[in-house]
C-alpha cells in the first residue's frame, strides 16, 4: 500500500491504467481518511480464496506500507501475523466493474487489536438437501446473509456456520440461536427475528 496525494476520477483512472487500485483507509489515530493505492492482485487472490468480497468483510487484513508505487507487490495485503510495518484493517467495500469484473476501488477501516469494532459476519449455510421442508417442496430463505457483531478485531468470527438440514416447513433459525464465541456480541435489535427459514408450502406426506 502506498499513499497518494492526488484524488478524483481522472487520477483514479490513471492508476487503474498503470495496473493499480485506488483505495481509502478510514479511521484510526489520524482521524481523517487516507487515500492509498494497492495492488489489485492482492485483493483478487483473497477473493479467490474466500469466495466473494462479502466473505472478506469479517477478515482482519494487514496492509504493508511502501515508499513508492513501483514497490507495490501482489503480496502487499497479508495475514496480520506476518512481520513488517503494517496497518490492521477490515474491508468495508469493494467495487467491481459489472462488465468485466475488474476491481474499481476499495475502502478499508483501520482497526486496533483489543479495541472493539462493528463488523458484518457472513452466513455459511449447509444441509439444504437434507431439509424435510425443502424435500417436500419448500425453499430456503436467507433473511440476513450477514450478521452484525461487536467485538475486538482478533475475535471476529470468519463466518457463522448455519446447518439447516433439520428444518421442516415454516421452521427457522433465529438470531438467538446463533452460537457466538465469547466476547462476541450480536447487534440485532430483535433477536427473535429469523436469520434463515424454510418458506413456501411444503407438501403434506
Amino acid at each position: 500500500m502506498v499513499r497518494r496525494e492526488e484524488t478524483g476520477s481522472r487520477h483514479a483512472e490513471r492508476l487503474r491504467r498503470r495496473g493499480l487500485l485506488p483505495g481509502v483507509v478510514y479511521g484510526g489515530r489520524e482521524g481523517n481518511e487516507i487515500n492509498v493505492a494497492v495492488h489489485p492482485k492482492s485483493l483478487k487472490q483473497l477473493m479467490g480464496k474466500e469466495g466473494t468480497p462479502g466473505m472478506l468483510g469479517s477478515k482482519v487484513l494487514a496492509l504493508h506500507w511502501c515508499e513508492k508505487e513501483e514497490d507495490l507487490q501482489p503480496g502487499g495485503i497479508r495475514d496480520p501475523s506476518m512481520d513488517g510495518e503494517q496497518e490492521w484493517v477490515l474491508i468495508r467495500d469493494v467495487h467491481e466493474n459489472p462488465k468485466d469484473e475488474r476491481l474499481e476501488n476499495v475502502s478499508f477501516l483501520r482497526v486496533k487489536k483489543g479495541k472493539p469494532v462493528r463488523a458484518f459476519v457472513p452466513l455459511r449455510v449447509h444441509g439444504e438437501t437434507k431439509s424435510p421442508g425443502i424435500k417436500r417442496g419448500g425453499f430456503l430463505e436467507v433473511m440476513h446473509p450477514n450478521v452484525e457483531v461487536y467485538c475486538a478485531p482478533e475475535n471476529i468470527p470468519e463466518c457463522f456456520e448455519m446447518h439447516v438440514g433439520h428444518l421442516d416447513g415454516k421452521q427457522c433459525i433465529r438470531y438467538s440461536d446463533l452460537k457466538t464465541p465469547g466476547r462476541v456480541q450480536v447487534m440485532a435489535k430483535d433477536k427473535t427475528q429469523p436469520v434463515v427459514r424454510i418458506g413456501g408450502k411444503a407438501r403434506r406426506t
